[in-house]
């Protein structure tokens, strides 16, 4: 089968499905490690599924790798003497191990730029560089340097610093221009990036004045109803649940609100449809609110409500644009000072690759391109695709679509709900069901296949997994509106079937903000509910090691 996708999961086995995969190509044909590509997204990866490869076929040749000897004698057919075949493959990869291709995706753009420097105008002697740490040090200086000299930035860079100063965090800006020159290097910016020139400051007023309507409105009625609790001697938190019940919602709004503290809880929703349910049965603060008072209140809360529900949308816009409308501003000067600083040191950042190899392929014949590299690939194994971004999906998709009209063969891995890089582009929709799609023309000779088995953990933990992550994509998707949550999260690619026999136990605990005693040195300024969960941690860990877990038997994951 041409192309096939691979849906995992964790645990499941993906890196031995993809030796397996690799062994099926070069075991046909000893000479195929060559023009075999396998992509990984870091180094350790690379590293791992080299090891893995050698050892497999060092296994084969020695007979330890009885089982996976089998599969590949049932795969490949009688005629392939598998022995024999890993035998002249490894000779001929320790003999020409740099044609032995896994590589990062980073790694192997780079190979392509240099094999094509000549021919794209690049400098004769330049160097890679893949830390952008320094360059973003000298875009900062660069700006700061123009401070005074340069009448538009200072005009931005004075309202950014007077901006701060109005929300109470300070007159230094040297942290955020690091972040804003931290987008330069994102394939979002690359990719979407627009000059500030229709941007002005009259613009951001008025943005601040949709912010400030809304906020102002909310505020008022959630002061006025706090004076009114105070005629009658009632506090926010005397009602229902304290601290978490409906009445905490007027001190948030009030006290350095974020943007999603303006939008109602569920109990304060519920709260507005039945007064009976504002105080507990045992409560001494029940029946002091009078009618009219309690009249008052609820026709505050309906306000909030309706600002809330007709306004939302633009205010959030406004929020969202108000955190990023100084990049706008400052963002094209950085521009042409990371420009000198390549043009200066002669380097090449990583971070261009993607975009530079883009260009190239959208604007010249794209076999040329990639012939150019000295290698012609004919097949590719792809290893955590969930993570691939757009635009190396662009740069690889003309290889994928060369190599499966040729009849090679092409595989993906990858588990969609283990996107962890969205920070640097990567898009999760192409496994889900861009990469299909794109590829529609290959449909028939496409294969899609869920590796169900989990071989890592205990029943109990697969069946909490199972049950659990299906009904809260339900939720999130309830909540959210978003569609893709509930796809990712679909019963035939959540399931998983045990593979493990030993037994194994899954707890979970909520922790308040109640103060807690503890003879632990934990930091003052920690949150309490994340001071609470230290304890509790630290007594879980003792209470192991007493009934005789071995400390190397423990693995703390902190989120």
């Amino acid at each position: 089968m041409p192309l096939t996708i691979y849906k995992s999961s964790a645990g499941s086995g993906k890196t031995f499905t993809l030796v397996l995969e690799y062994l099926k190509v070069v075991l046909t044909n000893p000479n195929h490690y060559r023009q075999t590509l396998a992509v990984t997204f870091t180094n350790k990866a690379t590293e791992e599924m080299k090891e893995r490869i050698v050892a497999a076929l060092v296994g084969l040749i020695n007979g330890t790798e009885q089982n996976l000897e089998k599969i590949l004698s049932e795969e490949l057919g009688k005629n392939c003497n598998v022995k024999s075949r890993a035998k002249d493959v490894l000779e001929n990869i320790l003999h020409d191990y740099s044609s032995f291709s896994v590589n990062t995706i980073d790694a192997f753009f780079i190979k392509i730029i240099k094999a094509m420097s000549y021919e794209l105008g690049l400098p004769g002697k330049y160097d890679v560089d893949l830390n952008r740490e320094s360059a973003i040090d000298e875009i900062c200086a660069g700006i700061f340097s123009e401070v005074g000299t340069n009448k538009n930035l200072t005009q931005w860079l004075e309202t950014f610093v007077l901006d701060k100063l109005d929300n109470e965090k300070g007159w230094q800006i040297e942290k955020e221009l690091k972040k804003i020159a931290n987008e330069l290097f994102k394939e979002s910016y690359q990719q979407l990036h627009k000059s500030d020139k229709n941007i002005s400051l009259e613009q951001i007023t008025e943005i601040k004045k949709i912010k400030s309507a809304f906020e102002n409105f909310i505020q008022s009625k959630a002061t006025s109803i706090i004076a009114t609790l105070k005629e009658f001697n009632i506090e926010p938190h005397d009602f229902s649940y304290g601290k978490a019940g409906f009445g905490n919602y007027f001190l948030k709004v009030i006290n350095n609100p974020s943007p999603m503290d303006f939008v109602p809880t569920k109990r304060f929703l519920d709260a507005s449809e039945n007064a009976n349910s504002w105080f507990s049965k045992s409560s001494d603060k029940k029946g002091l609110l009078s009618p009219t008072a309690i009249e008052k209140i609820l026709n505050e809360m309906h306000l909030i409500m309706g600002c809330v529900s007709g306004s939302r949308q633009k205010y959030f816009t406004a929020c969202a644009v108000l955190n990023m409308i100084y990049v706008a501003g400052i963002v094209s000067h950085m521009q042409q000072h990371l420009k000198r600083y390549r043009d200066e040191n002669n380097l090449f950042l990583l971070s261009d690759a993607q975009q530079f190899l883009n260009n190239v392929i959208s604007l010249s014949e794209t076999p040329f391109v990639y012939e150019k590299t000295g290698s012609r690939y004919r097949h590719f194994l792809l290893d955590e695709f969930q993570d691939t971004s757009s635009m190396q999906w662009k740069n690889l998709k003309p290889l994928i679509e060369n190599s499966l009209s040729e009849d090679n063969s092409v595989l993906t891995v990858g588990d969609v709900k283990q996107s962890i890089y969205r920070w640097r582009g990567a898009d999760f929709k192409l496994l889900l069901h861009k990469l299909q799609s794109d590829l529609k023309v290959f449909e028939s000779n496409t294969s899609v296949k869920n590796l169900s088995f989990n071989y890592r953990s205990a029943k109990e933990i697969v069946d909490f997994n199972n049950r659990f992550f299906v009904s809260l994509a339900v939720l999130v998707k309830a909540e959210t509106g978003f569609k893709s949550v509930g796809e990712a999260y679909q019963n035939n690619s959540v399931e998983q079937h045990v593979k493990k026999e030993h037994s194994g136990n899954v707890v979970v605990r909520f922790f308040s903000d109640d103060e807690s005693e503890t003879k632990l040195h934990i930091e003052p300024d920690i949150k309490r509910w994340k001071k609470n969960a230290l304890i509790n941690l630290y007594q879980t860990i003792h209470k192991l090691l007493a009934n005789g877990y071995k400390q190397k038997r423990h693995n703390y994951l902190g989120k």
